[in-house]
């Protein structure tokens, strides 16, 4: 006889991002407490839906050990956005805990809208590609060596051999200058040719940077 793996999720939203499909936030859907998985092989399209996704002080998903860096890691395919009106909808960590999305193994995430609140960094390329079109991206806990210089950031040596990339051409982000900054040495540009980036807003500290085409 056959022997059956039966696989059992903490949530809704896990199984969904694990089967692949599309899926809109609830109310219900917007604690979770463990990291969700988009595997390889799967497609699976998040809309935020005005919801702020997070975790409490209590349920931290951090745990380099086990491989939990993020709310949400990307083996597959991944594309987020905010079909709200107002444009609220957020993935938002606990202070001092995950990022908000880790991309690993060749997967690949697609940015459209919405917000993201990581620690240290928001959106992290291990392997694979993150391609930003819109979003507002932010830091909670800064970084020990430049507080927003790592906000999108990639593993350095697979950066350089280009098997992990950030592709931006849209998007808002806070206090990190995308098309010039520290995150895999000085100068890095994450900006995709045809775009380029500029302070959207001076007056906020840190200042906003953004990006549009030229």
């Amino acid at each position: 006889m056959a022997s059956r793996v039966v696989k059992y999720f903490y949530s809704k939203l896990a199984a969904a991002a694990y089967n692949g499909g599309s899926y809109t936030l609830a109310d219900e859907d917007e604690v979770q407490t463990v990291q969700i998985e988009v595997p390889a092989g799967k497609e699976f399209t998040l809309d935020l839906n005005g919801k702020t996704l997070h975790n409490t002080m209590t349920t931290h998903i951090w745990n380099a050990d086990q491989g939990n860096w993020s709310h949400f890691t990307v083996r597959g395919k991944m594309t987020i956005k905010d079909g709200s009106p107002a444009g609220t909808g957020s993935i938002t960590p606990d202070p001092n805990d995950c990022y908000a999305v880790d991309v690993r193994e060749g997967g690949h995430l697609i940015i459209e809208s919405g917000s993201y609140n990581g620690n240290r960094t928001s959106i992290y390329v291990h392997e694979g590609t993150a391609e930003i079109k819109g979003g507002k991206f932010s830091v909670q806990q800064q970084h020990p060596t430049d507080p927003y210089g790592y906000v999108i950031d990639c593993d350095n040596t697979n950066y350089l051999n280009g098997t992990a990339k950030a592709l931006i051409s849209g998007g808002s982000f806070v206090g990190f200058n995308p098309g010039d900054c520290p995150a895999e040495g000085p100068g890095t540009n994450f900006v995709i040719d045809g775009y380029h980036s500029y302070i959207s807003d001076g007056a906020a500290t840190p200042k906003v940077y953004s990006v549009k085409q030229n």
